[in-house]
């Protein structure tokens, strides 16, 4: 790449991962109807899961969530109360995870995304890139 095509002088290509992940960040896109939830390539680093395919399903990552929890995303999105309009709708909750049970080790979860409705109105996707604190 030369400097006319990267006008800032970057060395290397953007990886959205690694900056995430040196935030403290991962991406997600779970599907509410289906339960399937991506993570991005830095799941198990930022959340320090063993095992990611354990937190591949809404209800697998609601697993880790500490049982003291006020609120979960799964309550945020589905039990919003609110329309989409089109642009999704925003939510913003903190919760506590254990990464693993038998751990001492616990991570407060800032999880800031929007949900999409599907054709009927219902959450069907929520997006986000939750950060620990």
């Amino acid at each position: 790449m030369s400097s006319a095509d990267n006008p800032l002088g970057a060395a290397a290509p953007f990886d959205a991962a690694q900056i995430l992940a040196s935030l403290g960040e991962v991406a997600y896109d779970w599907h509410v109807d289906t339960d399937v939830l991506l993570w991005g390539n830095n799941a198990a680093e930022v959340l320090l899961i063993r095992d990611p395919a354990a937190i591949a399903t809404g209800r697998g990552y609601a697993q880790i969530l500490e049982a003291e929890n006020a609120q979960a995303r799964f309550d945020a999105v589905t039990q919003s109360g609110k329309r989409d309009d089109g642009h999704g709708v925003a939510y913003q909750i903190q919760y506590g995870i254990r990464p693993d049970p038998g751990s001492e080790t616990r991570l407060w979860v800032e999880d800031t995304g929007r949900w999409f409705a599907g054709p009927g109105g219902q959450p069907a996707r929520a997006r986000r890139a939750p950060r620990h604190q």
